[in-house]
């Protein structure tokens, strides 16, 4: 029996067991499938979303709010705005109410984060191509989510307006708790956290090498010597210039690094791009990698000590000579790729790294009976030493004590 022969419920209800490419090319193929598709649009895409391949959907939701055009009507300041935008992320990613709009971006989205899961194998197995292989879908999963949480940060805090009211990344110490950026980090597993460090290595890795590549780059890239006008058409400068664009590329997100591996092939191509992006792009650093390297390793602690040695983050360290680019293809602990054959898709779901998130991102002040957690920050005039807010307080309080009795 023909398609077209079936009632438009049946129709309809075959929708709902496709994926959203599906859905679309299915709903072009007659009127009366392009009007049983538009009888139930919302309801069909929304479940063919769940049906294609973009989970993690909690965080692929959150994405989608941190893009949606801000309702606050009032003149109100940079912080304030950011806060109630931030708000909305971290309450918004279960069980929301789907628009067409949503879905469409979330399907924009997910279609980026697919593309990155596929180049990744190249990325992560870039000059031990032997033991190059595809992704295992959990792996798969991996890369989606931390590609969702990067462009999360991305679009509240790498955009003109926040690079210009905070231009600093986040600082260790009691004073900066409230820092946006840092709450939304607490949002975020070690685990998660390290995925995310491990993911933006590489692609930093790809900008460093194939795409930005540095003069000292090329040279080791090619056996002979370059002559200097091949240097100037192909090369972005010498190492110290180089490393200042380096630490801006950081703020291009996902889909624009994808355009410029995918669409871009000449220097006057990739030069003209970050000149669209205007003065501010290129003045301002990348603040993403310092501000999850201040949640790992600065905030927290146990009782004043570590409760495991602080996991490794790819991103936080830099060669310090040239071509300050990682060449290798080290693994990875709580990586996103398996590290070993008992590794896989609920492997480390009962490790406390995985287990330490805030999902409101709020100061932990008391101590977490499930992970045994307890929130400590480094204190700028106590030469790095782990100072409580708790003990912070009961200083504050030892003083005022001392104050009163002494009048």
């Amino acid at each position: 029996m023909p398609i077209s022969a079936l009632s438009t419920e049946l129709i309809q209800k075959i929708y709902e067991y496709a994926i959203v490419k599906d859905v679309l090319n299915l709903s072009q193929t007659s009127r009366k499938n392009h009007e049983a598709y538009l009888g139930r649009q919302v309801p069909i895409l929304q479940k063919a979303l769940y049906n294609s391949p973009y989970s993690p959907f909690p965080e692929l939701i959150k994405l989608c709010f941190s893009d949606a055009t801000n309702t606050i009507r009032k003149p109100v300041g940079t912080e304030v705005r950011r806060r109630y935008e931030l708000d909305r992320v971290v309450r918004g990613g279960h069980n929301p109410n789907l628009t067409l709009a949503m879905i469409k971006g979330m399907v924009g989205y997910g279609e980026i984060a697919e593309q990155w899961a596929e180049t990744y194998p190249q990325l992560r197995w870039r000059y031990d191509s032997n033991n190059r292989r595809l992704l295992h879908e959990h792996e798969r999963t991996r890369i989606r989510k931390a590609i969702y949480q990067i462009w999360t940060y991305h679009n509240l805090f790498h955009n003109q307006v926040y690079c210009e009211f905070a231009p600093d990344p986040p600082r260790y110490g009691a004073l900066h708790i409230n820092d946006l950026r840092l709450r939304l980090a607490r949002t975020w597993s070690t685990i998660d956290i390290v995925r995310q460090s491990e993911l933006f290595d590489k692609v930093l890795q790809l900008l460093n090498i194939e795409i930005f590549p540095s003069n000292t780059m090329l040279q080791h890239r090619y056996a002979q010597h370059l002559p200097p006008k091949t240097l100037e058409k192909m090369a972005w400068g010498d190492d110290l210039e180089h490393r200042v664009l380096a630490d801006t590329l950081g703020k291009l997100s996902p889909a624009e690094m994808l355009h410029l591996y995918q669409k871009t092939t000449t220097k006057s191509e990739r030069l003209e791009y970050l000149i669209s992006k205007g003065r501010w792009f290129l003045e301002h650093d990348s603040t993403f990698a310092i501000t999850i390297s201040r949640i790992v390793h600065g905030a927290r602690y146990k009782f004043g000590q570590p409760a495991h040695e602080p996991p490794h983050l790819p991103s936080s360290l830099r060669r310090l000579t040239p071509p300050y680019v990682d060449l290798s293809d080290r693994e990875v602990e709580y990586g996103i790729i398996d590290s070993c054959a008992a590794d896989g898709e609920h492997y480390f779901n009962t490790h406390v790294y995985a287990n330490d998130a805030n999902p409101n991102g709020e100061v932990l002040l008391e101590l977490d009976s499930t992970v045994g957690y307890h929130t400590m920050w480094l204190d700028e005039n106590t030469d790095g030493e782990a100072t409580s807010l708790d003990e912070n307080a009961d200083q504050d309080r030892d003083s005022s004590d001392e104050d009163s009795d002494g009048s």
